[in-house]
């Protein structure tokens, strides 16, 4: 649901889209009992939401600009991504 309010609405990326789906994922991650289980499924989900990120990025990029570089803005989406996830 949440994805899909996030593909809508406006929301500014640092102060409600990362802090959300970072509580989202520490949620399910912190449901699993195996230290091994909980790399690779919070890996799964941080690649997922990490997609979709740049999927919307490149969508907005395509509306903003007639032949916008790709290439240059998914490097640009991905590094944000991993900039602010990481913070």
């Amino acid at each position: 649901q949440y994805s899909k309010y996030a593909e809508t609405e406006f929301i500014d990326d640092e102060a409600e889209y990362f802090p959300t789906v970072k509580v989202i994922i520490e949620g399910i991650v912190g449901t699993l009992e195996s230290t091994e289980e909980k790399e690779e499924i919070e890996s799964i989900l941080i690649d997922h939401v990490k997609q979709h990120y740049v999927s919307l990025w490149i969508k907005h990029a395509t509306e903003d600009e007639e032949n916008p570089d790709t290439d240059y803005e998914k490097g640009r989406a991905s590094s944000k991504f991993d900039r602010i996830y990481n913070d």
